[in-house]
């Protein structure tokens, strides 16, 4: 769920431009990664070798080495820079106007299960093992009967 709060929505139409890649627009690329050798990857500042042959292609459903320009989601395409290498887009469907609009949804949510732990007397700031003891107390229980006559 926390990751669903920080996703990027779109709230406007789609321009068809040939930008230099930028990851914090969400929309789809046209790049060809296809010189992408993943027996030499970037960690950190350092370029470490790899057996490459042993590796899928992260750019393919079904880890085929590739052989020409296809469409990426922009996560996919920062994952490639993300490796070191230069990603080019010859074009690019992108949206420049987006924004956080499942933040009110992820917080209304979050609130109501951290209210609802709280009734169970299981509080956020638990150490773990209190927590699973806690928690392994209500495994045998049914929820209704804990709420009492008439609610």
């Amino acid at each position: 769920m926390p990751a669903a709060a920080r996703a990027a929505s779109v709230l406007s139409s789609a321009c068809v431009k040939a930008p230099a890649f930028d990851a914090k627009l969400p929309g789809s690329w046209l790049v060809d990664v296809s010189h992408v050798d993943l027996s030499r990857v970037k960690v950190g500042k350092e370029w470490v070798e790899l057996d490459g042959s042993l590796l899928p292609s992260p750019f393919t459903p079904k880890g085929e080495r590739l052989t020409g320009p296809a469409w990426y989601a922009t996560p996919t395409v920062a994952y490639a820079a993300e490796l070191g290498y230069e990603v080019r887009p010859i074009e690019a469907w992108v949206r420049y106007e987006h924004g956080r609009y499942l933040d009110g949804w992820y917080n209304r949510l979050r609130d109501a299960y951290l209210a609802t732990m709280a009734d169970l007397g299981v509080d956020a700031d638990l150490a773990p093992a209190d927590f699973l003891a806690a928690m392994d107390g209500y495994k045998g229980h049914d929820s209704d009967s804990r709420r009492g006559p008439g609610r």
